[in-house]
């Protein structure tokens, strides 16, 4: 392994798009050959031991399964000088899951104030629908296990009774859900947070569709989650799709080797084993490629993960602070008085 060519001491693994030239930035595709050095990272950092004095990563672990991201941060370990700083940024579970939970109660309330307000009773609603809940039961017990009947009418009243009466407000001001379409706008793109890019089987999935159709009413949300991505994703959008023979001039040997090989193995699936196992095969090539996420963390969890490495001194800390000497010179995190990527969690830990 020989030390990069570069005078910095300063590692960027898996820069994506926001990388600075004061910087060694590395990454599994280099979206700048310039300044980005293209490497697979999943077979460790090509650098000397203790080369840098600092590494950052943003958004990159979480497409590596926990094996995987063990060992990146064990190789930022291994090219850090001793009391060296890392700095990881990684997607919050925590505030998706909080965020998520927010929004599901908000919509849970409207829900039942729509039905109270519409029976007429509050009580009289929850009497109704404890007998509809017990009657149902009693037909799915005596269908599915041949018993008698059991009466659980009371039980299901006394739940509802220890529902908590909502505020008159509430039922006066809403008609049905549907009448909540900033609410559902902002529930539907927490769930695509929270699960979407971990299941989706093809590029951009039902996440990109959800920004390539926002609507004006809906962008303030997402815009506190994903800050200036948003403005990268949509500017996308409005860039021209590089031809082939563009993309063809711009790829190295290796990665035209490995797209002959691809699609020498794509013929060979459909002849051999048909459409749906070339389907089958489509959706791993993808699931392997990096764009999904693998794993999801929050401050517990990569906390520990920090330590089981073996670094100490573990700080959480926001887009604007740094142990790292002028980190904000280098707009990584925060750029045009916008966080890059406001729904991340922000840490940083010494090698001893």
């Amino acid at each position: 392994m020989q030390p990069s060519s570069s005078s910095s001491q300063m590692l960027n693994m898996g820069c994506g798009s926001i990388y600075h030239p004061d910087w060694v930035n590395i990454d599994m595709v280099a979206a700048d050959r310039r300044h980005v050095q293209a490497h697979d990272l999943r077979q460790g950092l090509p650098y000397a031991d203790h080369s840098f004095v600092a590494c950052y990563s943003s958004h990159f672990l979480e497409h590596l399964d926990r094996g995987q991201a063990f060992n990146s941060l064990r190789e930022c370990w291994r090219v850090l000088q001793s009391g060296g700083i890392l700095r990881v940024v990684v997607p919050d579970l925590e505030t998706i899951a909080r965020h998520y939970l927010e929004l599901l109660d908000q919509l849970d309330r409207a829900y039942w104030a729509n039905k109270i307000e519409r029976s007429g009773d509050e009580q009289t609603f929850k009497t109704e629908l404890a007998n509809g809940i017990s009657a149902d039961a009693n037909h799915i017990t005596s269908e599915n296990q041949g018993t008698e009947p059991h009466n659980t009418t009371s039980s299901a009243k006394s739940k509802l009774a220890q529902m908590p009466r909502l505020d008159p407000e509430i039922s006066e001001t809403t008609d049905d859900l549907d009448s909540q379409p900033e609410l559902w706008a902002n529930y539907d793109w927490i769930m695509l947070e929270l699960l979407e890019q971990s299941v989706r089987s093809q590029t951009g999935g039902e996440m990109g569709a959800y920004l390539a159709n926002l609507q004006p009413e809906q962008s303030e949300f997402v815009r506190s989650r994903i800050g200036a991505e948003l403005d990268r994703y949509q500017a996308a959008l409005q860039s021209p799709v590089p031809s082939r023979w563009h993309k063809l001039r711009t790829s190295s040997i290796r990665s035209l080797w490995q797209k002959v090989r691809v699609a020498i193995a794509r013929q060979l699936v459909w002849l051999v084993a048909g459409k749906e196992a070339s389907n089958a095969f489509e959706i791993g090539l993808f699931r392997t490629a990096g764009e999904i996420h693998q794993w999801m963390y929050d401050r517990c969890s990569l906390a520990r993960l920090l330590e089981q490495v073996g670094f100490s001194q573990i700080s959480f800390l926001s887009a604007t602070t740094s142990q790292i000497p002028d980190f904000d010179r280098y707009e990584l995190d925060y750029k045009d008085g916008q966080v890059l990527r406001p729904n991340s969690i922000f840490v940083e830990a010494i090698k001893p």
